[in-house]
């Protein structure tokens, strides 16, 4: 994998929907918070989110590049 991400996270249950969770997009998204964690993941690390914790990819990390990263979601059962 290549690029540095920065990821924002807050508690879920902190944040307010902006768009509701879509199915077929396994997706919701929502207001940025008043204050959040920031973390950086480089090339040799990774980050573990689980269902109750909002978190927001994709932010510069110093400037702009090209991520490439693995996603996988596993189905927690509920």
């Amino acid at each position: 994998m290549s690029g540095r991400e920065r990821m924002l996270y807050a508690p879920a249950d902190t944040l307010d929907v902006q768009t509701p969770y879509i199915d077929e997009k396994d997706v919701a998204f929502y207001q940025d918070p008043p204050a959040s964690s920031s973390l950086l993941v480089i090339p040799g690390q990774f980050a573990i989110f689980f269902p109750t914790d909002g978190h927001k990819p994709g932010c510069m990390a110093g400037g702009r590049e090209a991520v490439r990263k693995v996603v996988i979601k596993l189905r927690v059962p509920g």
